[in-house]
This record gives C-alpha cells, sequence and structure tokens, in this order.
C-alpha cells in the first residue's frame, strides 16, 4: 500500500468493508494521533449510551446529560480504553501474541469508527424526543405507532453498529497478534475478566457484609 496516497478519509471508508486494507496501513505507516479525538468521540458516545440507563431514576435535564457525556465521558472514556488496550498487549502476549501497544490502540480506535456512529441515532432520538429518549422504560409511556417506529429503527441501527464494531474488533485483533479467530476473541475477553471478576467478588463480599 502507497502511504502517500492513503488518507484520513480512506481509513475511514475503508474501516467499513475492507478493514484488514486499513490494518496493514496502520501497521506499516500510521505514526499519526489521530486515535486519540477518535477515542474521545467514542468516550462520548459510550457515555451518552449509559446515560440512556441512568436518567430514568435522575432528575438530570438534557444539558447536565450532554455536559456530562462530552466532558466526564469523553476524557474517562479514552483513559479506560487505553488501559483496555494496554492488557490487551500484555494478555495478548501471555497467549502468543507480539503486537505492540502502539499499533493496538490504533487499531481499537479505527475499528471503533463504527460504534461512534452511533451518536447519529442517539441525536435523532434527542431530536424527536428530548429527555425521554434516555429512558430505560420508554416503552412503557403511551406512545404514538411512528414515536415507536422512530425509536425502534434508532436502537436497531444502533445495536448494529455496535455488532459491526465487534466483528471489526475481533479481525483487528487477530491481524496483529497474528491469532485465528477464536484466540482473537479470547484475547478481547481476557482484559474484561481480568477487571469484571475482582469488581464482582468485591461486590459480592460487600453485599455479605452488608
Amino acid at each position: 500500500m502507497e502511504n502517500d496516497n492513503y488518507t484520513v478519509w480512506d481509513i475511514v471508508a475503508d474501516i467499513w468493508t475492507k478493514p484488514k486494507v486499513v490494518f496493514a496501513y496502520i501497521k506499516e505507516y500510521d505514526n499519526t494521533n489521530l486515535y486519540i479525538p477518535i477515542l474521545i468521540l467514542l468516550g462520548i458516545s459510550t457515555s451518552l449510551s449509559e446515560a440512556e440507563i441512568e436518567v430514568s431514576n435522575s432528575d438530570a435535564s438534557l444539558v447536565i446529560i450532554l455536559l456530562k457525556s462530552i466532558f466526564i465521558g469523553g476524557l474517562m472514556g479514552w483513559i479506560g480504553y487505553f488501559i483496555y488496550c494496554y492488557l490487551l498487549e500484555i494478555l495478548g502476549g501471555f497467549i502468543g501474541g507480539k503486537a505492540k501497544f502502539d499499533k493496538i490502540i490504533r487499531m481499537f480506535a479505527y475499528a471503533s469508527i463504527p460504534s461512534i456512529c452511533t451518536l447519529i441515532f442517539t441525536l435523532q432520538l434527542i431530536l424527536f424526543f428530548g429527555t425521554d429518549a434516555f429512558l430505560s422504560d420508554f416503552e412503557s409511556v403511551d406512545r404514538s405507532t411512528l414515536d415507536l417506529v422512530i425509536y425502534y429503527v434508532c436502537m436497531f441501527g444502533q445495536l448494529a453498529l455496535a455488532i459491526w464494531t465487534m466483528v471489526l474488533l475481533v479481525i483487528g485483533i487477530s491481524y496483529f497478534q497474528n491469532f485465528t479467530i477464536l484466540k482473537g476473541i479470547l484475547n478481547l475477553i481476557l482484559p474484561i475478566l481480568l477487571i469484571g471478576i475482582p469488581i464482582m467478588l468485591i461486590a459480592f463480599l460487600l453485599t455479605i457484609n452488608s
């Protein structure tokens, strides 16, 4: 692949259908910091998704939800992704992986572009429903047929983009670590288990002692 003719917009376009072309470019040429704003946007997108769960039990206004997602989600999100990608490198090494952090973090960012696009559907929901877009029990309130159609179309779109992100992550980590697909999936799961199991044990112990 020629570095000179491959632009940011080529990456954004190709990651959807030609991910290995993008990953080959990252492996050979990409040393830019473009991944940082991508991860910040991903943090904002993830924070808005979490707000969809929390706001039904909160009196937060739309402005507060958006500010929280932009500032807290954008900041803490990319820090969390840095930690996750570092664990991908370390734990992947234990099962034979050779990829370095600087390549893994870039792969993770570019593979997450579809998830960032879920913001399009989130903004559409906000435009139509305001703070109601974040209610976890949205369907339980009396809604028109059109409202429900709009809601479910957006939900399906978000789900499809999230699934495609997972597919790209599996392809990406398998490519860089030179893993099989199953081993790539294991590599993606190991950091979650490493962080999640201790948290679950602590929560269980606190429940017993309370």
